[in-house]
């Protein structure tokens, strides 16, 4: 028939139909608008139109119908991969593709409910609505038809198929953060993220995008967050950051969602513990990335209230106090450091205070001294003195250092005082020797 031979011509070289496709397209529209029952057409005319990739103003509506119309999967898995094929093409084809057939959407959203055990299927319409989705009215579009409920229910239901769940992860955040939040609680959404993290422990791409979706699932709404740390998310989420602890973007990932996640009041002392632990081996992994120790930094601060939330806490002062060196330049990391030592510096039920050695107070002298205009630092700075001279044993080493009196005393200049911490009072604090 005329359709198979011109199948056949659409495989051949692109010198054949080079600028002869509109002529082409409108023949293939027109052979499948005229016999819209015949499978033989619909294969062959989805065929022809993957292979040309030209749009016309019927294009949407002919792939449109053949979804719509076709029970059967092998017609609706090619027409969903023309779909596909044409979206591919960047962002102005895929709005040209919609501008005359926003009910296309629908069809993609639809045939993928039809056929939700066929991963060609849903991989393809996972690709078609990921590159619609960057439009944010047609967002709104794929939300409201249930495309976020369908992109959900494939993490769930094709967790072990590694290539779907990339592709689900994919279109879901690019819709994630605008999702009416009731469609994401009635969804299950965390439930389903974590199945498909779960069956695919070794993969590093759905271990960096399912960690970046429950990070941005928590940031949604507080049930979605608490759903996730009854779920078990914490504990998926250090298990994948030790698993692929060479990954800067695993690591970025990870320290934000614990950051976001670990909320005191929800959850257990020892899983706070597992989380702060995750952190310090990732700062400990790439202390020299600036944007992994400014997050892990500013989580410490937050998560470690006390010393006792961490295991190892001498092994990471040391390598708090390292990055401290390392960034000696970057002040948010200076002012991250030091808010996070003046919490696991001393222990609040007991009162118990670390020793603080020479070289440890030289890398404060020094935060203090290269950002001697940077309020934050300079506060946390005198916060985390105050806490150390609770030790008698610290006054000495205190006391000893040349240099602090007079940067207290700038400090106090610069800012007028107005600190957290009474300066007064810690002047007075100081041994007589340094005054």
């Amino acid at each position: 028939s005329a359709i198979c031979l011109l199948s056949r011509i659409s495989d051949c070289s692109d010198d054949l139909l080079a600028g002869k496709e509109e002529a082409f397209s409108r023949v293939v529209d027109g052979i499948i608008l005229s016999q819209p029952k015949s499978r033989t057409v619909a294969m062959h005319g989805c065929h022809c139109i993957s292979n040309v990739l030209h749009i016309r103003e019927n294009t949407s509506h002919v792939l449109s119908s053949i979804m719509t119309d076709f029970e059967d999967e092998d017609v609706a898995n090619i027409a969903m991969n023309s779909v596909a094929a044409l979206t591919n093409m960047g962002f102005q084809h895929t709005l040209t593709l919609l501008q005359s057939n926003t009910a296309l959407i629908d069809s993609i959203v639809g045939c993928m409910n039809r056929h939700p055990k066929s991963s060609s299927i849903q991989i393809a319409g996972c690709e078609v609505l990921s590159d619609i989705a960057l439009d944010r009215r047609l967002m709104n579009e794929v939300c409201s038809c249930g495309g976020a409920n369908r992109i959900i229910s494939i993490l769930y239901n094709l967790s072990e198929d590694s290539k779907a769940v990339c592709k689900a992860f994919r279109a879901l955040s690019n819709i994630i953060g605008t999702c009416d939040a009731l469609i994401l609680r009635n969804s299950s959404a965390p439930k389903s993220v974590l199945r498909a993290m779960e069956a695919n422990p070794t993969d590093s791409c759905i271990q960096v995008r399912g960690t970046s979706t429950l990070w941005n699932l928590g940031s949604r709404h507080s049930t979605l967050q608490r759903e996730i740390i009854e779920l078990g998310g914490i504990p998926t989420i250090t298990k994948a950051m030790r698993n692929f602890i060479a990954s800067k973007q695993m690591q970025e990932k990870g320290i934000i969602a614990l950051w976001t996640l670990t909320v005191p009041s929800l959850l257990e002392r020892a899983v706070t513990s597992r989380a702060i632990e995750a952190i310090a081996d990732a700062i400990a992994a790439h202390t020299t990335s600036v944007k992994i120790c400014e997050h892990g930094l500013g989580a410490f601060s937050t998560l470690a209230t006390s010393k006792s939330m961490v295991n190892d806490v001498e092994n990471v002062i040391d390598l708090l106090f390292s990055c401290m060196w390392v960034h000696s330049d970057n002040a948010n990391i200076q002012q991250g450091a030091l808010a996070a030592l003046s919490k696991i510096s001393i222990d609040q039920p007991s009162n118990q205070v670390l020793k603080i050695t020479p070289a440890d107070l030289d890398v404060v002298i020094n935060s203090m001294r290269s950002h001697i205009l940077v309020r934050g630092v300079q506060e946390n700075a005198l916060i985390l003195i105050r806490s150390y001279i609770f030790s008698p044993a610290n006054v000495n080493v205190i006391g000893q250092n040349p240099y602090l009196l007079g940067l207290i005393k700038t400090a106090m200049s610069n800012f007028q005082g107005s600190f957290r911490v009474d300066v007064q009072d810690l002047l007075h604090l100081l041994p007589s020797d340094n005054q």
